[in-house]
């Protein structure tokens, strides 16, 4: 859930950590809920912030070189709402408030690209403008990575503030609107009116909007992607279609092209067992030649078609081999089934038809 608060009355860290203090309570409260916490900007809703910092203690950097890290102001519960895992230190608390000493949470990525062989908790970074009191901050936590931008995008450099630390200079953004999420066992849709009630509880000035299933935010966002994969689905599915009834035809065809000689065979001796494994064979072997050369330039393929997908490689190799086995048992009844006809027919009879 979307909220924003009245600017005229949200004009403090403290007063906005209040209206947070009466809402999360009465969320956490409602029935089949488990816990909730608030974030500045919610994964996947196409609002972010980005903010440069410096590591304190190492050489200073240009202002063309500096990193920037997505910034996230968030409440305690939030971490816990979003079954974030922290692998190491500690999540924020109620006891992270602005007379304290400024904290911040990191996610892996940053912890891996900055200290690779080291344990960052305990270093100290400096956000820009909005570290919480214009210095540093201590890093206390590291947490899981979360896709803020896009589903296929590669993971960002994140950097959690709490919101009781929150910058002054970040808070008219805040306000303008922040998000809430809640996690329970009831069902998403059944809480939408409950948790809009508790937020109307909390301040009957304050705005909602976009209650919804965090289910249906991934949906969206992965909208237009999956009416890609979706066509070119269609346009695979064409072109294996194409390539059956091409391989069929084309090997039905071919031994029936052949009747006459299966016809002297028999003649000559050749029993039905004869005939099939001699056509099957052949025929296979031009169908293994042809679905070995499609399969290694799908490979080649591979890194184009890479870019439509999500969560799958472009080069499948199980998806591939799915498909030449629809083709090869398409091959073999292109050749088993007009073979098996020709030597169904008396042999004298197979001659005079040619």
């Amino acid at each position: 859930m979307r909220v924003s608060l009245p600017p005229h009355r949200y004009a403090t860290a403290q007063s906005v950590t209040s209206f947070e203090q009466r809402l999360t309570p009465q969320l956490q409260a409602l029935p089949g809920v488990h816990s909730g916490g608030m974030i500045s900007s919610l994964p996947l809703s196409g609002s972010w912030a980005a903010v440069d910092f410096t590591i304190v203690g190492r050489p200073p950097l240009k202002t063309s070189e500096m990193p920037s890290a997505q910034y996230r102001v968030v409440s305690p519960g939030y971490f816990q709402a979003m079954a974030m895992p922290t692998y190491s230190g500690r999540v924020f608390t109620e006891d992270d408030r602005f007379e304290t000493r400024p904290v911040v949470v990191i996610n892996q990525t940053l912890a891996a690209r900055f200290w690779p062989n080291a344990n960052p908790i305990g270093a100290h970074l400096t956000l820009g403008g909005y570290s919480p009191t214009g210095g540093d901050a201590e890093v206390v936590g590291i947490v899981g990575n979360v896709k803020h931008l896009e589903l296929d995008a590669e993971p960002t450099f994140d950097v959690y503030v709490p919101l009781q630390q929150v910058s002054i200079g970040y808070l008219p953004y805040l306000v303008n609107g922040m998000w809430w999420v809640v996690r329970g066992s009831a069902n998403p849709g059944a809480l939408a009116t409950p948790v809009r009630l508790a937020a109307q509880a909390a301040d009957a000035e304050v705005a909602t909007s976009r209650v919804a299933p965090l289910e249906q935010m991934v949906a969206e966002a992965a909208a237009l992607r999956r009416f890609d994969a979706w066509v070119a689905g269609m346009f695979g599915a064409a072109a294996l279609l194409l390539a059956v009834l091409g391989i069929y035809g084309v090997m039905a065809f071919g031994v029936a092209q052949r009747r006459r000689e299966i016809g002297l065979r028999m003649v000559f001796g050749a029993n039905p067992g004869n005939i099939l494994r001699l056509v099957i064979g052949h025929g296979m072997m031009l169908a293994v030649s042809g679905i070995v050369a499609g399969m290694l330039a799908s490979f080649a393929l591979g890194r184009w078609a890479s870019g439509l997908l999500y969560g799958v490689r472009g080069n499948d190799v199980a998806t591939l081999c799915e498909s030449g086995m629809v083709l090869l048992s398409v091959a073999l009844a292109a050749c088993y089934l007009p073979a098996w006809r020709a030597t169904q027919v008396a042999p004298v009879e197979s001659l005079r038809q040619e």
